[in-house]
């Protein structure tokens, strides 16, 4: 008496992948950091199949995105300033970047608010020093 197999789906396969965590330790010998992480690399370390090398590349082009969404929230307002933060707030989603993606949220519902403003740009001030110290 055979029992039939079904063919592994993707989601299968993509679901027996183990994920490792991302070891974070501070340049200075230290273990891991104590305060809330700026990025959740568990979350990063799923979307890129713990690839460290994608891991990277896609921190450093999140970088650069958020620093450039910043200079062009200075320029404009209204209804730019609303696609800017919903711009960021899919980027930060994708990588962990949960504060980020959290202010980017507030700015997109009110975004003529100066304090939202400056919210977003605390939070990606506070992940690129993240991503800097202890991803790159």
């Amino acid at each position: 008496m055979g029992t039939a197999r079904r063919a592994a789906s993707e989601e299968d396969i993509v679901m027996a992948v183990p994920f490792p965590t991302f070891a974070l330790s501070d340049k200075s010998g230290g273990g891991c950091p104590t305060k809330r992480h700026a990025i959740n690399m568990e979350h990063l370390s799923r979307q890129t199949m713990g690839d460290k090398s994608v891991e990277r590349e896609v921190l450093a082009i999140f970088i650069e995105q958020a620093r450039g969404c910043i200079e062009e929230l200075a320029r404009v307002n209204g209804l730019a300033c609303k696609a800017i933060a919903h711009r960021m707030l899919g980027a930060s989603r994708g990588i962990g970047a949960f504060a980020v993606a959290e202010a980017a949220q507030a700015l997109e519902e009110d975004p003529s608010s100066t304090a939202r403003i400056a919210a977003v740009r605390v939070a990606v001030d506070e992940a690129e020093s993240f991503i800097r110290e202890y991803c790159l």
